[in-house]
């Protein structure tokens, strides 16, 4: 990833390494930088362009060193700038990748009282078929296409210090362990990271019944409002969610 180091140590704009991808990004500029240096460069895209623009940039990742995300209009963008540059942890990325986010996730599931795998196994209607296409919240209205030096997009929440689900015990360095393990698990991608909103794209959903159930009490564990302001129960979210391609997690 040589291209992001060139420039950004620089703190220029990326725009030629695109122009000499064959890609154009108009009004790309720097849009913030964290507390710890990082740039993060976003450009606007129009209703309904968002996860189209998301994927080109995302098939250029490994060559130009740079992870696109949907990061909202407006003071979205505000309030994820003011987190990233004031609540700065530079170890949130190391501490992340070396925490076992298996056992991470149940020590937060152990702290809900929720159903067990047999219970929510037992009961969701898996007959219903989810929508077999991805849906982001960002897509559906203007927003910015940002872009981060990064070498995953699991990395994206450690690099900014997120503090989105603060509220429920769990930080940037968790957020990064638990993505890597549903990135390595079932190919999840980071779309969207908003001030307390995020969103992948899960190419490889578990669809088997006794996984969708697993995967159902992690997600649970890991953002209780999937469930208690979102469907309501477990099994709706084994049936439901789990097995779509995107997965959406919002945090009062």
């Amino acid at each position: 990833m040589a291209a992001v180091s060139s420039f950004s140590d620089r703190g220029g704009n990326p725009q030629d390494v695109f122009v000499r991808l064959g890609v154009a990004l108009p009004g790309l500029d720097l849009l913030f930088r964290t507390g710890t240096g990082v740039p993060v460069w976003s450009y606007p895209v129009d209703t309904g362009e968002g996860f189209d623009h998301w994927l080109r940039l995302r098939r250029l990742h490994e060559r130009t060193g740079l992870y696109p995300f949907l990061v909202g209009p407006g003071d979205e963008t505000a309030d994820l700038a003011f987190m990233a540059e004031n609540d700065c942890d530079p170890t949130a990325v190391e501490r992340g990748l070396a925490l076992d986010a298996g056992r991470r996730l149940a020590e937060l599931a152990a702290a809900q009282d929720t159903m067990s795998v047999e219970e929510v196994f037992l009961n969701p209607d898996l007959d219903v078929q989810p929508s077999p296409e991805p849906e982001f919240v960002w897509d559906k209205q203007e927003t910015l296409v940002a872009l981060i030096p990064a070498r995953a997009g699991y990395e994206v929440p450690g690099l900014l210090s997120w503090q989105g689900a603060v509220n429920c015990d769990v930080d940037a360095a968790d957020h990064v362990a638990i993505l890597k393990r549903w990135h390595d698990m079932h190919g999840a991608q980071l779309v969207t990271l908003s001030f307390d909103m995020l969103e992948l794209l899960v190419p490889t959903p578990p669809m088997d019944p006794r996984a969708a159930a697993e995967s159902a009490i992690e997600q649970y564990a890991y953002c209780p409002d999937a469930v208690d302001q979102g469907v309501g129960s477990l099994p709706a979210l084994a049936a439901g969610q789990v097995r779509s391609p995107s997965w959406y997690f919002w945090w009062d």
